[in-house]
Parts: C-alpha cells; structure tokens; sequence
C-alpha cells in the first residue's frame, strides 16, 4: 500500500473539499425532485406502464367486437366468370326457342327467357344474418372478453403500484447513498485532521513514526471508502433515472425526507385479510378465473344447434357489371345441428376445463405467496424498526466514546490505536443508523405493496 505524506493528505483533502463544493453548486443550480414528483415523472414515461395502458385500450376494443357480434352481419357478395364459346353455345341452346314460342303463344314476356350462359359472367348479391340462437357463443364470448378488460385493468393498477414501489424504493437508496457518501467524507477529514495531529506530535517528540504512520493508512482507507460511496451514489442516481423514464445526462437533485420511523399499529392477520380484498394482483388473478369459465362455456355451444336468420337480395346473372338485370329476394331461417366433428369440440371443452383447474390452482398459490409476502415485509419492518432504536443509542454511546479518547489522545493520555478502533466503530455506528432508517422506509413500501395498497 502507498502511503502518502502530509503534504499529500492536505492536497487530497483540498481536492476532496472542491469535488463536494462543485457538487452541491450543482445541484443547487439544478432542480429539486420531490418523491411525489419522481412517481408523478415514472407514472408519464414509464414504458412497462404504457403497455399495460395500452393492453387495457386494446380490451376495451375486444369487448366491444363481442357485444357487436350480436348485430346482424351483411355482405355484399359479386363474381365474375369467363366461359369458353362451347360452354355459352350448349348453354343457350334452347334460348332462341324458348323466346320464340312464348310469343308465338302469348305465354307471357319474352324478355322473361333469360340466356343460360354468357361469355363474361357478372353476378351481385347482398346477404344479412341475424343470429338468433348459437348455444349461448356469443354471450360467452361477450363475458370472456368483459373478464379480459377486467383482468387487464387489474395488471394495470399492479403494474402501476409496482413502478410507485420501484420509484419510492430508489429514490430512498439514492438519499441513502448521499448520506454515506456525506458520513464517508466527514470520516476522511476526521482521519486527516488526526494525522495532522500525530505529524505535529511527532515533530516534538510525544508520538513516533508508527502512530503517524498507522493514520495515514486510516486515511487511505477512509479515502477508498469515499470513493466508493460515491459511486455507489452515482449507480443510485442512475437507477432512479431509469425507472423514472428520463435521460441518464440529466442533472437534478433529490429532497430530502423528515419522518421517522412508527411501529405498526396494524395486526398481521387485519393486513393479510386487506391483502386479499384490495391487492390488484390477486384481482387480475380472479377475473382470469372468471375468463376462462367463460371460454368453458364458449366450448359447451359447440354442440349446440345454431339458429339464423338470413335475408338475400341479388340481381340475376347476366354479362354486364351494371344492376340492370331482374332482382330477387330470399327471407328464411337456417339451423345447423352439429353431429360429429371428429371429436375435435370434444378435446377443445376438455382443453379448456384443464385450463380453468389450472388458473384455478393458481389462484390460489398467489393468495399464499401474497401472505408470505406480507408477513416477510412485516418481519422486515419490524427488524429495522429494532435496528434502528439499537443504532440510535449505539451512536450516543460510540460518539461520547470517540470524544473521551480524542481528548485523551490530543494531551497524550490515550494510545493512537484505542482512538482509531473508536473512530471506526462511530463511524460503522452511524452507518448501521442511516442504513437502518431507509431499510424502514423501503420495508413500509414494501409491505404496502404486499397489501397492494401503495399510493403516489
């Protein structure tokens, strides 16, 4: 390991105290991001949020296909045929005749003897069906795709939760991580300033070279633990950002947050029945149930005998694309009984009641992952609510420690290495603190989304 001089330690010191300076004019130039306002960015630019936004879109749309399926369907229908010359010749054979003796006998219009066949062939039609009874299909349809919305806009309140999670949750880690870095460049100035302390003593003779140089390793260490607590900032800035939607170049800082952690007042069985009712997970896991009891039902009208009624207008064939031809109309009522279909309806009804077991079974394993998740985010609220009153007191007594021995050393009545083990321990005390109140704050989040009650 290098060990710096004096000279060294104040230039890395100055630089150090220039790097903050620069940092905090930046930020301070730059603009204030509340929590609110991060959730309110991720919620506009989230691209995972505007998928489920448009899958909801899209559902919407598909029930309003199966509700028109219920209206009458009409299709204009046209064909055009060229015959060969022997084809029109055999097909008109009796065309002639036929005209001739129908006005030789007076028999009526002999413009009502039409030729049998034509070169070019046009023909125009316009069918409308009404479905009148198909075994319940179109209804089942209508329900399953009702199901669907409903599935699709419970994933999208889920999702929506999961990006206010992920927004809370490193906008937390990344005031956290300034924190650390802060309580990391008040130890590197508290190892200088000790170092300062024994060259000065050294020089008249009350410490010796291995004091000085056992606090210039301290300070090496405590300039490595800097720089790492600043890029774990910058790794923690860079994640906010991502989940936020915006540029990873811009330049904004975080407000920070004032609450201090509360007990529970809520019982676990109170949270774990609110998990149940409210969680947008478990909804959307519902309402596929219910989607694919409709799809059974769907399966069952196969067999059913279809019912519809059928209007026909169409215009004789004749060789002109022009209506100019005589009409006809047709109204009647068709039915279709299905008998055998090779035992295909059979494995399509089968098909689908395997399928309702299966999301029926998951139905229920969400409801247990669900509760093990709420009672996993309770343990760990409680443990750094605990953590966080044990660190508080370990900071009182580890400070009023440091301050004894920093004393006693400056006069020469303690040993360099009893002031060094009292400076490591404050310091690792005071991260167990900062550590433990944002670990609280997360596990809140992280329990309000197990209940799948998370809010902006």
């Amino acid at each position: 390991m290098k060990i710096f001089n004096l000279n060294d330690r104040f230039l890395l010191a100055v630089f150090t105290l220039s790097m903050l300076i620069t940092g905090l004019k930046a930020a301070q130039n730059g603009k204030v991001i509340t929590l609110n306002e991060a959730i309110e960015i991720a919620l506009d630019n989230n691209a995972g949020l505007r998928a489920a936004r448009a899958d909801l879109e899209a559902s919407g749309h598909r029930v309003k296909k199966a509700r028109l399926d219920l209206l009458p369907k009409a299709d204009l229908q046209f064909s055009y045929a060229r015959l060969d010359p022997a084809s029109v010749r055999r097909g008109n054979v009796f065309f002639d005749v036929g005209r001739g003796l129908v006005e030789q006998f007076g028999a009526g219009d002999p413009n009502d003897v039409r030729p049998g066949a034509y070169s070019n062939a046009f023909s125009t039609a316009l069918q409308v069906v009404q479905p009148i009874y198909n075994g319940g299909a179109n209804w089942a349809a209508v329900g399953l795709a009702k199901a669907q919305e409903s599935a699709t806009e419970h994933n999208l309140e889920d999702t929506r939760q999961q990006v206010i999670l992920d927004v809370r949750t490193r906008y937390l880690r990344v005031l956290q991580a300034r924190e650390l870095a802060s309580l990391a460049s008040k130890s590197l100035e508290s190892s200088q300033e000790h170092l300062s302390t024994a060259q000065r003593m050294l020089e008249v003779g009350l410490r010796s070279r291995t004091d000085v140089l056992r606090w210039e390793v301290q300070a090496a260490n405590s300039e490595g633990q800097l720089l790492e607590a600043e890029n774990n900032l910058k790794i923690a800035a860079a994640a906010l950002k991502q989940v936020m939607g915006v540029p990873y170049g811009e330049i904004f800082s975080l407000s920070p947050l004032s609450f201090d952690p509360v007990p529970l007042t809520e019982k676990q069985n109170e949270q774990i029945a609110k998990t149940r009712n409210r969680h947008p997970g478990l909804k959307a896991v519902n309402a596929s149930v219910d989607a694919q009891r409709a799809g059974v039902r769907l399966a069952w009208a196969a067999f059913q005998p279809k019912v519809n009624f059928v209007y026909q207008l169409g215009w004789e064939q004749n060789n002109t694309f022009a209506l100019d031809s005589f009409s006809f109309w047709s109204a009647g009522v068709s039915l279709n009984l299905p008998i055998f279909h090779s035992f295909s309806n059979l494995a399509s009804l089968q098909e689908n009641k395997a399928r309702l077991k299966s999301f029926e079974a998951r139905k229920e394993e969400t409801q247990r992952l669900l509760t093990l998740d709420v009672i996993r985010s309770r343990l760990d609220l409680e443990t750094s609510l605990k953590k966080f009153h044990i660190a508080g007191k370990t900071v009182e007594q580890t400070a009023e420690n440091l301050r004894v021995l920093d004393n006693s050393y400056k006069v020469g009545l303690a040993a360099n290495l009893d002031v060094l083990d009292a400076q490591v321990i404050h310091t690792k005390s005071e991260a167990d603190l900062i550590n433990a109140r944002y670990d609280y704050w997360i596990a809140r989040a992280r329990l309000d989304r197990a209940m799948g009650v998370l809010t902006d």
